[in-house]
């Protein structure tokens, strides 16, 4: 079975990045309509420095985005912890937001919870994204940077109060990130969530480019706002090592 490919829009409206207005992002559209793939992951907090304006240009490119299909993320803090991120008003605000951004008054397909909220409780979390969904502004719900441990809660308490349970999962998944086969994907498998991997190539890591000092202008360029994270992540000796000696075989 082919993958089905979603495009991710953390970019949108980025500075420095190819889709900074709406002009280029309709060609942009058009193009993914041209390879098939119509479906765009967005957020409240993309780009990481301008959060909303990723939503705002797929709203305003609405002519062409309203034949894709769209999913987004309830807004999360990044300069704290998360706490009240998922409480009932903050989740009423946030999506309320982006359905105005997006021009979507018709709802969005899923709902992610960007990270699991440590101070609301997990019940109202859950209620939150069921009302949601009951409300008619998503389809169905989504976790992302959730631990076995606190999805199997979750997990527990939706089939003894009977609620809905995420449908998709949203990970990490590719030749350098393997660690989720060991216990989370046994367990959506056991529930039937679907699990949706991002950065298939490392961020770009496994172009070989970084490794060929050849990153200006992508994701590990100094000047990203994600650069020196990327770098941070991707940059142990080994790691470098091992992907020059990979590089090296494919080119051969």
């Amino acid at each position: 079975m082919a993958a089905k490919l979603i495009f991710g829009t953390a970019s949108f409206g980025m500075d420095l990045s190819e889709f900074q207005d709406v002009e280029s992002l309709k060609n942009l559209l058009k193009t993914l309509q041209a390879l098939n793939i119509h479906r765009l992951d967005s957020s409240t907090r993309y780009p990481p420095l301008k959060p909303g304006r990723s939503e705002e240009l797929i709203g305003e490119a609405r002519e062409l985005s309203r034949s894709f299909i769209v999913d987004t993320k309830v807004y999360t803090n990044t300069q704290t912890d998360g706490s009240g991120d998922l409480s009932r008003e903050a989740m009423q605000k946030s999506v309320s937001g982006s359905l105005q951004r997006l021009q979507r008054p018709e709802g969005v397909n899923v709902l992610h919870a960007h990270r699991v909220d440590p101070a609301t409780p997990l019940g109202e979390q859950i209620q939150g994204f069921n009302e949601q969904s009951a409300q008619g502004n998503c389809k169905a719900w989504e976790l992302s940077n959730t631990s076995p441990a606190v999805l199997e809660k979750i997990l527990h308490l939706c089939e003894q109060k009977g609620w809905q349970k995420p449908s998709y999962y949203q990970g990490n998944y590719n030749l350098v990130t393997r660690g989720m086969e060991m216990k989370l994907l046994p367990i959506l498998r056991a529930h039937g969530i679907s699990y949706n991997g991002f950065q298939p190539l490392a961020a770009g890591f496994l172009t070989g480019k970084l490794v060929n000092n050849q990153h200006a202008g992508t994701r590990f360029g100094n000047k990203n706002p994600l650069g020196k994270t990327a770098q941070g992540i991707f940059g142990a000796e080994d790691l470098l090592n091992a992907m020059k000696n990979f590089d090296e075989e494919v080119k051969v």
